[in-house]
């Protein structure tokens, strides 16, 4: 990851993708827009490999970490996502994990 906002020079590297889900179809993110929350909220975190070896040593730290955070709605199929609902049987409740292989986090992008 690089450019926009980020510092010039720095390079962030992809960490791990997260999915805040709920119960309800109409909350699950994590965060709100005006008030309004979404189905699903998922975070693609990189930490900044160009000042610090690893993630652990990225976090807490100035420009250690970058989040791109994407709200999902309900509508039709995603195929994107369709690697990551398939799975969701496996990952019911909370602490659950799951290693998907050949994962292409940029078919999450809009």
């Amino acid at each position: 990851l690089i450019g926009g906002p980020l510092p010039r020079g720095h390079e962030f590297e992809l960490h791990d993708v997260r999915f805040h889900w709920g119960r309800e179809n109409q909350r699950g993110s994590e965060h709100t827009v005006n008030f309004k929350a979404f189905p699903m909220e998922l975070h693609l975190m990189h930490w900044n490999s160009t000042l610090y070896s690893s993630i652990d040593e990225a976090v807490g730290k100035k420009h250690g970490i970058a989040i791109i955070a994407l709200f999902v709605q309900i509508g039709k199929e995603h195929i994107g996502l369709k690697a990551v609902t398939e799975i969701l049987q496996d990952i019911q409740y909370k602490g659950k994990s799951k290693t998907i292989p050949c994962f292409n986090p940029n078919s999450l992008l809009p």
